[in-house]
Parts: C-alpha cells; structure tokens; sequence
C-alpha cells in the first residue's frame, strides 16, 4: 500500500514535468524563429542602407569627382557580398532564395555599371552622366526585389509572431488543464484510501466493542457467581439456593 501511494503521485509528477518540458522547448524553438525572422529584417534594412549610400555617393563622385564621395561605395563592396550570403542562406523558401539571387545578380550588374562610370569620371574633369539610364533599370530591380523579400519577410515575421503567442497561451491552458486533472486525481485517490482507512477503522472499533462487550458479560457472570458462592457458604437447602440465584 505504501508504494502504491507513493509510486502513483510521484508517475503523475513526473508525467507533468515531462509534458511541461516538451510545452517549454516548443515555445522557445518559436520563439527562435521569431528571433530569427527579426535578425533577417535587421541584415535586410542593412543591405538596403549600403545600397542606398552607396548610389549615393557615386552620384556625388560623378558629379563632383572627389574621392570622399566613394567610401559608401567602398564600404558597400566590403560588406554586401557577406551580407547577401547571410539572406541567401537564412531564406525560409526556396522561392525567397530566388529573389536574393535576382537581388545580387541586380547589384552585380550595377556595380559594374558604376565601376566603369568612376573609371570615365576619374579621366575627366566635368560631371559624368554616362550610362545613367543603365544604372538607373538596375537600380530599380534592386529596389523592387529588396521591397518584395522585404515584404515576405515581414509577413514570416507576423506569423511566427502569432505562432509564438499561440504557443504560449496553448502551454498556459495545457499546463493549467493537466495540473487540474493530476490534482482531481490525487484527491480521489486521497479519497479513496480515506474511505477505505475509514471503513477499516469502523471495523476495528465494532470488533474491540463486540470483544469489550463480551468481557464485561464474562465479568458480570464472574462477580454474580462470587456473590452466590458467598451467601451460600455453608449448608443451604435448596428452595433459598434458587432463590439467590433468581435474585441475582
């Protein structure tokens, strides 16, 4: 009996403890997605301000031909291809891939582009515009292709967002249900062996009454008999040794 009330609650929290492990992994892998998606949007707005400051600067190089104007563009060149990578490699779909891919083909073409317009502007001592129109179609890919994966993004991000609030209020409900069910559980056990402590008590307490019972008739059989033996020491005749008896 000892183990069983011992083995069944302990089965029971160890159930629960397992199950409340398994909800927490899940709601901190959602919430690493989530994580994740925001890291994605963060590397996106940086390629998209390199992008930016780097178009920027080559306008002003071309237009004033001073070598400060480049260091946009240079630092663009340094840090883009490791941050393109980064997108290309943490893209959710093979579809988002693709659109990365067309993103870098786009900026390749440009900085091409751009690379052969600051060699003519090197050479020349007036604002080159050069190749503009060239720029400018790749340019707008650029911006198209960074708007629509951003788009998707966003989108990835809102739904691991709602995922993760789904999670979390699914483990509360699931952790608060299987708390209440353990606890109903234990307490009818708790029940149960009370009633079946209780019944087992009642029994042994009418068995002692019933043994109580009986050594008092014993007693009172025994004392009646003393007083008899005692009023009749001696020869009696028989009429008054009834009498006695009847008497008592």
């Amino acid at each position: 009996v000892l183990a069983r009330n011992v083995a069944f609650p302990l089965l029971l929290t160890t159930t629960l403890c397992a199950i409340f492990v398994a909800l927490i992994f899940n709601m901190i892998r959602a919430n690493d997605d989530l994580i994740r998606s925001s890291q994605y949007l963060d590397q996106l707005s940086t390629a998209y301000r390199r992008i930016v400051d780097s178009e920027t600067g080559l306008r002003g190089f071309l237009l004033q031909g001073e070598d400060p104007y480049l260091e946009p563009f240079e630092i663009a060149g340094r840090e883009l291809p490791t941050l393109f990578s980064q997108l290309k490699t943490q893209s959710i779909s093979a579809d988002q891939t693709a659109r990365v891919e067309k993103l870098i083909t786009s900026y390749t073409n440009w900085r091409q582009l751009a690379m052969g317009a600051i060699g003519e502007r090197s050479q020349m001592k007036r604002p080159y515009l050069g190749d503009f129109a060239q720029r400018k179609v790749q340019m707008d890919a650029i911006r198209e292709n960074l708007s629509t994966i951003r788009l998707v993004a966003e989108r990835e991000r809102n739904d691991r967002n709602q995922s993760a609030a789904d999670n979390t209020k699914l483990t509360v409900v699931i952790i608060v249900a299987i708390s209440a069910l353990f606890g109903s559980l234990l307490a009818l056990l708790g029940r149960r062996q009370l009633l079946t402590l209780s019944e087992k008590y009642e029994t042994v307490v009418e068995e002692q009454q019933k043994q109580a019972d009986d050594l008092a008739r014993q007693a009172w059989i025994r004392d009646g008999q003393m007083q008899i033996v005692a009023k009749l020491r001696g020869d009696h005749p028989p009429s008054r040794i009834a009498r006695e008896i009847l008497a008592f």
